[in-house]
């Protein structure tokens, strides 16, 4: 039952950020492993000015120690060739990243524990700025 929670929460999710047009994305990891995970989802969408970006957001949750993200926003098949994924897999070290780009906004956060959520909020700079 800990997917159909997890559903729940990302509906919420949807609920609290206001209507308009989203996606809600759900990974769920319900092996029994120890050995933690480590995953990046690549989003493309438009930016401000209408041109298309990749979004990466990634996560880090080892079995010990602590929950790292990172996120970036840089131009079309930026991590199609995977020549960026080991320097990358090194930034995971804060439990909470951000980066603009363009216009464009992506900011991750992950929770302490070993069953934690990762959030990420893919948006404009404008658009965060006027819903203070």
């Amino acid at each position: 039952y800990k997917d159909v929670n997890a559903l729940q929460y990302a509906r919420n999710l949807a609920q609290q950020y206001g209507s308009g047009i989203n996606t809600l994305c759900l990974i769920y990891n319900a092996e029994k492993s120890s050995d933690g995970s480590c995953g990046a989802v690549v989003y493309r969408g438009k930016r401000v000015d209408d041109q298309q970006s990749d979004w990466m957001m990634s996560w880090y949750n080892p079995s010990s120690g602590a929950n790292g993200v990172y996120t970036e926003i840089r131009e079309v098949d930026h991590y199609a060739n995977n020549k960026y994924w080991d320097y990358l897999s090194k930034l995971m070290k804060k439990p909470s990243a951000r980066d603009t780009w363009n216009g464009s906004l992506s900011n991750v956060a992950i929770g302490r524990a070993g069953s934690s959520i990762f959030e990420g909020i893919l948006t404009q700079e404008a658009a965060l700025i006027s819903n203070v």
